[in-house]
């Protein structure tokens, strides 16, 4: 619920305003139409291995293009999650779970974290870099649906075989997950540290002077 409002509020910014350009956005469509993991290129081993074991090597490119959607798709929900750490910070909602705890309506300090601005180099007002930020969640919503269709019509016809190329992805997959993860920590982290900074500068104007 909480991943679906924050999907409408993001909806509700206007993009008539974006002046800044989107070297990011244009980065990552190409990225992944051309880069594929090694587990799952042609002439793959290990991926061979699983498909030897499953079905006929007839059908290997069919099965192996399945696992391409399904790491496409699988790095596109990971991005988009650091994206949302970026944006919770921005809008004061990355919450500790002590916050959590106690009081669920507070909004923290609206700070960029320095990820976003060395990405969009930040010059102009919060509200275009906001909705730079939108456009960019709008892209890879546009390319998670597409990439969610391709599977769907693909587990169709492959439907034995889905589970066994998920699994397969998915453990491949662990390292980037994990490194996304750590991401996420460094974003909170960094985000408590400043938040922390300015309640002692509260608390003492005298080391503001």
């Amino acid at each position: 619920m909480e991943e679906q409002h924050l999907s409408q509020k993001l909806s509700q910014l206007s993009t008539s305003s974006c002046k800044t350009t989107d070297p990011l956005l244009t980065r990552t469509s190409e990225n992944r139409e051309e880069n594929v993991p090694d587990y799952l290129a042609k002439g793959s081993q290990s991926f061979e291995k699983i498909i030897n074991q499953i079905s006929s090597m007839e059908k290997i490119e069919e099965l192996r293009q399945i696992g391409i959607l399904i790491y496409q798709f699988s790095m596109i929900h990971l991005q988009k999650s650091l994206w949302i750490a970026y944006w919770k910070a921005e809008m004061g909602q990355l919450k500790s779970s002590n916050q959590m705890k106690n009081d669920n309506d507070h909004i923290g300090p609206q700070l960029w974290p320095l990820e976003v601005q060395s990405e969009i180099k930040m010059s102009t007002s919060n509200d275009t870099c906001r909705v730079f930020v939108t456009r960019y969640f709008s892209e890879l919503d546009v390319q998670m649906k597409h990439y969610e269709n391709e599977l769907s019509n693909k587990k169709n016809q492959f439907s034995d075989y889905i589970q066994t190329i998920e699994t397969f992805v998915q453990e491949n997959l662990t390292p980037i997950r994990l490194y996304y993860e750590y991401q996420i920590a460094v974003v909170e982290y960094n985000y408590y540290d400043r938040v922390l900074e300015l309640e002692y500068l509260q608390h003492n104007p005298a080391h503001c002077q």
